[in-house]
């Protein structure tokens, strides 16, 4: 492992990101943020080859950013920290409640996503480059 020096510990506070919570909560309702969710690419996708999802709009882009870092977090504390186990189930019904669960909080657009493939290629469009340091 290389020492790449000091690296300085930063005190960060829930009062810290009130602001961007403030922003995102007054950027739109929860339609407007559904109906700027990627979308199926019909012309872009070759015969038989992958889904192409459009790439969403800044706004939309950077509040479900936040909101899937949030969650990222709540998850990892739960199961490092706290060391809460998670129910197994089969993958196809733990498919179901994610894409569900992604619907209802405007992450896919209602009835575009409908399997783990789906899934991947339409965060495959948008999460990656926005998670980059």
């Amino acid at each position: 492992m290389v020492n790449t020096g000091e690296v300085a510990t930063i005190d960060l506070t829930v009062d810290n990101l009130k602001g961007e919570e403030e922003k995102i909560d007054n950027l739109a309702n929860d339609e407007t943020l559904i109906n700027k969710a990627p979308m199926q690419d019909k012309k872009k996708r070759p015969k038989g080859g992958r889904l192409v999802f459009t790439k969403p709009p800044d706004d939309w882009a950077s509040a479900k950013t936040w909101e899937f870092v949030q969650i990222q977090s709540l998850i990892n504390l739960f199961t490092t920290t706290y060391g809460v186990k998670v129910k197994t189930m089969q993958a196809p019904k733990r498919n179901e409640f994610a894409i569900k669960c992604c619907e209802l909080h405007a992450f896919f657009r209602k009835g575009e996503v409908k399997n783990k493939a789906h899934m991947d290629d339409n965060i495959g469009q948008w999460l990656p480059a926005l998670l980059q340091p």
